[in-house]
């Protein structure tokens, strides 16, 4: 005897329990085994019926025509719940989710939003529960950078508004005038001077460069496209795609390189020393927290860590998310298959390499975030160690290249202000290629690039001996 049906999401069934008002039909949903919720459908049967598929006839109840219909409409509400809920948030709701989903009128989370800065957060809040906080950063700095940008325009910008002219005065905005992080007093103003030529100077405290600005662009355009598909909203991508590359040649906006630091074999060797490891010290780094600069220990052991990290990352070519998902197998099989590409690419796997992942037992408990913030303090130690081993002090200093629209600022860095998870691979890439002369196509299977195209990138300035030979031949005594 069958007394339930299926129904989509739902399952609908007759209880074979009296009530006062009879044997209740319950609508039962199930997120997960732990999570089940039954909603009442409202419709009570006098006699438990000896089977029940979906359709109520006169066996079931006189008024069986109105009890149907009302049994088909609160199904349908259920599961247009359900599928609105979803659609808008990337998941099937919980218990407590389609509980609140019901209170409120089905169509409301497909309505449209007026305020871009609207659009924005809500975009944000979507690609928090789907990719979680740290990979829906870009979109949390963009849905501020709307909101704080129509705070100071004094107006609530529409998507009808999104034309040539609101995209030139959003990414002079984006270029000049976006506080860099929360620490930044909102009634501050930069103080940047721009010139043609030299003596342009930037107020880091504002703004972003040339090549930082594309990957917001992109973001904005993904950020309309997502919000048309989860709220069936027309939006015409194709002319906002235009309107902003049109815009980024007005305002002379085009990527640029130059550039990035590396270490040479030489100074890998000396940092990855037992000799180091011995000189470092603990150190302090500095973290935004409420909107305020907070002051924060970094113990020895956590130095350590991340040189080892960076040093793994030298040795292999490796990026910091396939590092610390490393496992025994990968470095027996000298096989991994990216986080970051889905492709699989080949694991160096030496004594040196070998020893380093099994002090850590293969787990390294550190974020990107956290690992990135202690490099700096970690190699500004190393660059003294450095210095104090006779090495050439110029190896410490490095010139950095920013472009915002027409303008360019050149100035003078220590090395170790510019150093990022990213040097690691730079600098595999660098060593091997120009250092030691190993052909692309070998150093390709270690990084995972693609073609000899992308892996260029990675080669920064040639280190080769031969170089140093000829500007000291060509250097003529006075």
């Amino acid at each position: 005897m069958k007394n339930s049906y299926r129904s989509k999401h739902v399952r609908v069934r007759v209880l074979n329990k009296l009530t006062q008002k009879g044997h209740p039909i319950t609508i039962d949903y199930s997120n997960t085994a732990h999570d089940r919720y039954t909603v009442s459908s409202g419709i009570y049967l006098q006699e438990y019926p000896k089977s029940f598929t979906g359709r109520l006839t006169k066996q079931h109840a006189q008024n069986y025509k109105e009890l149907q219909d009302k049994l088909d409409a609160k199904v349908e509400e259920v599961n247009t719940a359900i599928d609105s809920f979803t659609k808008t948030y990337g998941h099937k709701p919980t218990k407590q989710e389609l509980v609140d989903q019901l209170r409120k009128p089905y169509e409301q989370p497909k309505r449209r939003l007026v305020k871009l800065q609207d659009i924005f957060e809500h975009v944000y809040q979507l690609k928090l529960v789907q990719v979680g906080k740290r990979s829906s950063e870009n979109y949390k700095s963009l849905a501020f950078a709307v909101e704080d940008f129509s705070r100071k325009s004094g107006r609530n910008y529409t998507l009808e508004d999104i034309d040539q002219e609101f995209l030139k005065s959003f990414i002079n905005y984006l270029l000049y005038f976006k506080p860099l992080d929360a620490s930044v007093p909102l009634d501050a103003t930069p103080t940047h001077k721009l010139t043609e030529g030299k003596g342009c100077k930037f107020d880091k405290r504002f703004g972003m460069s040339n090549n930082t600005l594309a990957k917001r662009m992109y973001t904005f355009v993904t950020v309309l496209k997502l919000y048309g598909t989860t709220t069936d909203t027309t939006i015409s991508l194709d002319k906002i795609r235009l309107a902003v590359s049109s815009v980024k040649k007005l305002l002379g906006i085009y990527k640029y390189t130059y550039i990035k630091p590396t270490l040479t074999y030489e100074e890998t060797e000396l940092l990855a020393s037992e000799k180091f490891t011995d000189f470092i010290t603990h150190d302090k780094i500095t973290e935004i927290i409420g909107g305020k600069k907070v002051i924060k220990a970094i113990s020895k052991d956590l130095m350590v860590k991340a040189r080892d990290i960076l040093s793994l990352s030298i040795a292999g070519g490796s990026r910091f998310s396939d590092i610390v998902t490393m496992t025994e197998r990968n470095l027996f099989e000298e096989s991994k298959v990216a986080r970051k590409t889905k492709e699989p690419y080949r694991v160096m796997n030496n004594p040196f390499v070998k020893e380093l992942y099994e002090k850590y037992d293969y787990d390294f408990k550190i974020s990107n975030q956290r690992y990135n913030k202690i490099l700096r303090p970690l190699m500004k130690q190393f660059y003294e160690f450095y210095k104090l081993e006779g090495k050439d002090p110029s190896k410490q200093l490095f010139w950095k290249i920013e472009k915002r629209g027409n303008y360019t600022m050149e100035h003078k860095l220590a090395k170790w202000e510019v150093i990022s998870s990213h040097t690691g691979r730079r600098s595999f890439a660098t060593i091997n290629c120009l250092e030691f002369g190993y052909s692309k196509e070998i150093v390709r299977e270690y990084t995972g690039h693609s073609d000899n195209e992308m892996l260029d990138k990675y080669i920064q300035v040639s280190t080769d001996k031969n170089f140093d030979r000829i500007t000291n031949t060509m250097n003529f005594k006075r």
